[in-house]
């Protein structure tokens, strides 16, 4: 087995033994049926690749295997021909420097003397009662693992192979043997998971390896607000609202003045989760979860997000806010499942109702609601936690993704702590200049933190902002519409990226940017590959942030209620339009709207 920290290895071999080794050790001091008749496949295993070393003359080891007894009621016996399965398994016997067999005649060696194995225990439990034979379960399993470990039982699934062949358990998790063989498969998946949990090191076992991996792979804070346009910030224009650390965030980074998603949450956030267009993923329209709704996102075969190529990598990967992609009283550990390690979100639906997010809010961290926050504003709570994950990951010695799901200024329209302590009524304008607020206060935690340079901070909308029906003034006319229209107004979202000695403070980049291109674009920063196998839409924009050079995208999407819209930051064609008067820009691009995955 690989080497990994000896008191993770010291505890899990105490615990497995409660349930594991004991009944091991069962196995190895009763008494066993013969192995059976000479065996002509067996015996000529041995001839070709074993009497060398291990007959009558040489028995290395002191194993004569010409000389083998068959009774496995006798203990040594029965050590000796588990020695022979483990090794001849192993690709120990023979050793490297003799010829080697074809791995077809190893497996069906081995394959042959297992079954013979069980077989006898088998015989064992029909004598004498089924007490000397421990049968367990995947699921016992992974719950000892999770013990083990102290992570969620999804990211222990996760580590463990789906149908479980190699480690002895069948694609369902029905009840298995336990013998003197499958023992050691237990243990090798124990050890299997271990090291992805720990590395050998003396003291302190990940500190080192992870500071290594800090040191070359940078943070990313992904700060996402809820229901809010571009027209909404000053640096964008904007003359409505007040936004002095917004503004202050463009100064000292990069401006992107043509950012574009779909114009409502569900589909905007599962293309930035994932990558992938509205048209593919085919989430026209809001999850209803605050209704409810038992339906949810599959993460687990069918979309891949860039959390869980970064948590796979080594990175700390944890979600806050707005979380309306599976109804956490029916799927417990929905987040953990779309790639994050940790949690604190707003739990939408318990109890058979809605819940509220601000006042008096229902959040759920890691599992478990949250009861000490009866009297706190719940923007406050997520930002003291994206802080505390911060902190956590930097003692760690770990690069971090933090994805913060900003709930402000999503409706209702509500006091923020400014305006209670004044006596004032609620408006969206304080909603959005208390959000302003909060960003500020994550950018000065994260140089206060000491990680400015080595973390990108970026801040983006969800979608249009929900105006309820009134128009926002800019230096450059009114806008009209917002949230849910497949329109600029609906579409159109701030982006604005910082990273101290990376990017030139005041930059303004007039590049088109897809909400999908973040999913390719984190992955090039922080130096995670993307598998073969999973699709992106999205393109990457890394190199006009490391290098200047501008983006290949040619044109953006959006998708609601079931129709696809299509800009290339002059005009805009949509599902469902006239098409019998296009000019040639609006023809080309029906053709790319026609061609979108469906």
């Amino acid at each position: 087995m690989k080497q990994i920290a000896k008191t993770q290895i010291r505890c899990l071999q105490t615990k497995m033994s409660r349930g594991l080794l004991f009944a091991a050790f069962f196995a190895f001091t009763a008494c066993f049926s013969v192995i059976g008749a000479p065996h002509p496949q067996r015996e000529a295993f041995f001839e070709a690749h074993c009497y060398d070393c291990h007959d009558d003359l040489t028995a290395k080891g002191g194993l004569d295997l010409t000389a083998l007894p068959t009774d496995l009621t006798d203990p040594d016996t029965l050590a000796k021909w588990t020695l022979i399965h483990d090794r001849v398994r192993n690709g120990e016997m023979p050793p490297e420097d003799k010829p080697q067999p074809k791995s077809e005649d190893r497996d069906s060696f081995v394959a042959d003397l297992r079954q013979q194995l069980l077989a006898a225990e088998r015989e064992i439990e029909t004598e004498r009662g089924k007490g000397l034979v421990r049968r367990m379960n995947r699921t016992e399993y992974e719950h000892t693992l999770q013990d083990l470990l102290a992570l969620p039982l999804l990211r222990v699934k996760e580590m463990l192979p789906e149908d479980g062949q190699q480690h002895g358990f069948d694609k369902v998790p029905s009840a298995l043997e336990l013998s003197h063989v499958q023992i050691r498969k237990y243990l090798e998946a124990a050890d299997a998971a271990l090291n992805q949990a720990v590395v050998d090191l003396p003291k302190k076992p990940e500190t080192q390896v992870w500071r290594g991996l800090a040191a070359e792979r940078p943070n990313i804070l992904l700060i996402f607000a809820d229901d809010l346009g571009y027209e909404a910030l000053n640096c964008y224009g904007g003359l409505d609202y007040e936004t002095p650390s917004l503004d202050k965030l463009a100064r000292d980074g990069m401006r992107f003045t043509r950012c574009y998603t779909s114009p409502v949450c569900t589909p905007s956030r599962m293309s930035l989760y994932t990558g992938t267009y509205t048209s593919r993923h085919g989430h026209f329209n809001v999850l209803p979860v605050h209704k409810g709704s038992k339906r949810a996102v599959d993460f687990r075969h069918r979309h891949k997000t860039f959390a869980q190529l970064l948590r796979q990598n080594g990175y700390a990967t944890s979600v806050t806010g707005k979380w309306q992609l599976a109804t956490l009283e029916f799927h417990p550990e929905h987040c953990c499942e779309a790639g994050f390690d940790s949690w604190c979100v707003w739990q939408i639906w318990r109890g058979g109702g809605k819940t509220t997010r601000y006042w008096n809010p229902c959040l759920n961290q890691d599992g478990k609601i949250r009861t000490d926050i009866a009297d706190r504003f719940g923007s406050d709570v997520l930002h003291e936690y994206v802080i505390d994950q911060m902190r956590a990951s930097i003692k760690q010695g770990r690069p971090f993704y933090n994805h913060h799901n900003m709930m402000l200024p999503h409706w209702p329209v509500i006091e923020t702590p400014n305006e209670k302590a004044k006596g004032e009524q609620g408006s969206l304008a304080g909603m959005i200049r208390y959000m302003d607020g909060l960003v500020g206060k994550l950018v000065d935690a994260v140089d206060d933190l000491g990680i400015a340079e080595d973390t990108w901070i970026i801040f983006m909308g969800d979608n249009g902002t929900e105006a309820f029906g009134k128009p926002r003034h800019t230096k450059n006319g009114v806008v009209k519409g917002g949230k849910g229209d497949l329109s600029d107004s609906g579409t159109h979202i701030p982006l604005l990226v910082k990273k101290p000695r990376t990017l030139e403070g005041g930059t303004v980049c007039d590049d088109l940017v897809d909400i999908t291109d973040w999913f390719p674009t984190v992955c090039e920063l922080t130096g995670v590959e993307i598998p073969a196998g999973v699709t992106v839409d999205g393109l990457s924009f890394a190199s006009r942030l490391l290098r200047g050079e501008p983006s290949c995208r040619k044109w953006v999407t959006g998708g609601f209620r079931g129709k696809m819209s299509v800009f290339d930051g002059q005009v805009r064609v949509t599902d469902g339009e006239d098409a019998s008067k296009d000019n040639p820009a609006q023809s080309q691009l029906r053709k790319v709207l026609l061609a979108l995955p469906r």
